[in-house]
């Protein structure tokens, strides 16, 4: 993965290993290596500006939240999650690949998603194992 974008985010330090042809990067959230791809970059400089900049903590961060639109099986790419255990944020991250290539702007449809995600997260699941640690 050589040419990975600059994004608008503070710079983030990655701990990184390499499979095969692959670069793996550490996700401290989920506490696995997972594939750097372009949509795997800017998730990590999500979370990381999530952690370090706006004060939420790593158990309040949920990657992959499972989310069932119309029968169908899908992912939020970052749920997070308030004091009261409910979702405050959801976050879908695409590499730039997914933006216009002249405009850089959603393609059609991409907000559309993400506001169905969205108004389908309700609440968490009482066992989706998520323990909220926030001092007011």
């Amino acid at each position: 993965m050589n040419s990975l974008p600059k994004l608008n985010f503070p710079a983030i330090n990655l701990r990184a290993t390499r499979n095969g042809n692959r670069t793996l990067v550490f996700d401290s959230v989920r506490q696995i290596y997972v594939v750097l791809t372009p949509e795997e970059w800017v998730r990590r400089h999500i979370v990381e500006y999530m952690l370090s900049d706006c004060g939420f903590l790593s158990e309040q961060i949920v990657e992959e939240y499972p989310v069932n639109i119309n029968g169908m099986s899908q992912r939020a790419d970052i749920v997070a999650i308030g004091n009261d255990a409910k979702p405050k944020i959801v976050v879908e991250c695409n590499g730039e690949e997914i933006l216009s290539k002249k405009k850089k702007k959603l393609c059609p449809g991409e907000m559309e998603y993400v506001t169905l995600k969205q108004s389908v997260i309700k609440e968490l699941p009482a066992d989706a194992g998520i323990n909220v640690r926030v001092e007011a």
